[in-house]
Parts: C-alpha cells; sequence; structure tokens
C-alpha cells in the first residue's frame, strides 16, 4: 500500500497506490496527482456486472461522493475480467492538488490510502449484501 502524495498537476497515467485481490472481488485505489479514487472491480460473471452505475436503481451502494464510474476492465489502468465501479475524493470538503496553488487554502480533507481502502471493503460488503437480489 502506497502512500497518497498530493500533486499541483494530474498524473497520466495516474499511480496505483494499491491493487489487491479481496475474495472474487479487487480492489484498485488510484492516485491521480490532485485527488486519489477507489474501485473495485466485479468479476465478469457477476449479476452486478456490465451495469451502469446510473442504472443500479434501489440497488444504490453508499461510498464516498457516491459512485461515479463503471467500466469493463480494459487492460491499461483497469485490469481485465472485471468490472468496475468508482467513486473519487475530489468533492466539496475534499482537498485536492489544485489547493496548493490557491492563495487561500480550503482545508479539505487529505483522504489516506488506508481510509480509501476501508471504504472499498465496506463497497464490497455492500455488493456482497446485495448479490442475490433482482437486478
Amino acid at each position: 500500500m502506497k502512500r497518497m502524495i498530493y500533486r499541483v498537476k494530474r498524473l497520466d497515467p495516474p499511480e496505483v497506490l494499491l491493487d489487491k485481490k479481496v475474495g472474487k472481488y479487487r480492489i484498485l485505489i488510484l492516485n491521480y496527482g490532485t485527488h486519489p479514487c477507489g474501485y473495485v472491480g466485479v468479476p465478469l460473471d457477476h449479476p452486478l456486472a456490465g451495469i451502469d452505475y446510473d442504472n443500479l436503481g434501489d440497488l444504490d451502494i453508499e461510498v464516498h461522493g457516491g459512485l461515479t464510474f463503471s467500466a469493463k476492465g480494459d487492460g491499461n489502468i483497469y485490469p481485465k475480467n472485471y468490472w468496475w465501479y468508482g467513486w473519487d475524493y475530489a468533492h466539496v470538503g475534499d482537498y485536492t492538488g489544485y489547493d496548493l496553488i490557491l492563495s487561500i487554502q480550503l482545508g479539505g480533507k487529505k483522504w489516506t490510502t488506508k481510509e480509501i481502502y476501508q471504504e472499498a471493503l465496506s463497497v464490497i460488503e455492500q455488493i456482497e449484501n446485495i448479490k442475490n437480489k433482482e437486478v
């Protein structure tokens, strides 16, 4: 697990802070420089695989700022054989690297890799609890 270091410029490609399998799921935490993002991958044979995060309906997954991403793994940034759900830490109240160039510091929360990992574990638990519901 690497430490999240905030930067003024966006990283392209993002830095992998954590890539870990948890049972049949996978957790990916990326540092985009200005902010981190968390992702949980579900296997492609999972009932939620292939469903856009906007189409989950009543199967809402609670995570910081809500889900903001879903896509099939591309083998580049997102490992293949998983459908990825993601969220970001660049909301009001979050610290971003852009704060480094502002004359007024906004005092947002600096998220750690460990805190994001804990949220990802919570997402996996929520997915496990809804996997048998009709999607």
